[in-house]
């Protein structure tokens, strides 16, 4: 395995016990495992796996929306590659929804100054 891919691989499992960190200090559900889903997703484009990629991002899309973080550039994020990787996948429908939706939310947080919207939860 070349140096790049080692890298890659050693990102992931960073991030990957980062993540187990999240969920074993906070006892519910929080947004910031949503920020590392969307990292490990992140990572496993550059490695190819767009399926994992995939997994990831839908993981972090439903953290975002149940612990009330969806208008920041992080769900807009998840959102437009998600939608990416489904219309590779050909699932057109889908894909359209989520980038439509990821095209409203950066919309409304450049209306409102650039950073995130009023309603973001940073917990």
């Amino acid at each position: 395995m070349d140096r790049p891919h080692r890298r890659l691989q050693e990102s992931e499992e960073l991030l990957n016990r980062g993540l187990q960190i999240i969920r074993n200090v906070f006892h519910q559900e929080n947004s910031r495992e949503g920020d590392f889903l969307r990292s490990i997703g992140k990572v496993c484009i550059f490695q190819g796996r767009h399926i994992d990629a995939l997994i990831a991002f839908e993981e972090a899309e439903n953290i975002y929306r149940r612990t009330a973080r969806v208008n920041t550039t992080e769900m807009a994020d998840v959102l437009q590659f998600g939608g990416v990787l489904l219309s590779q996948q050909g699932q057109l429908n889908i894909a359209a929804a989520k980038l439509e939706e990821a095209v409203v939310l950066r919309r409304g947080i450049v209306a409102n100054g650039g950073g995130a919207c009023e309603t973001d939860n940073l917990d």
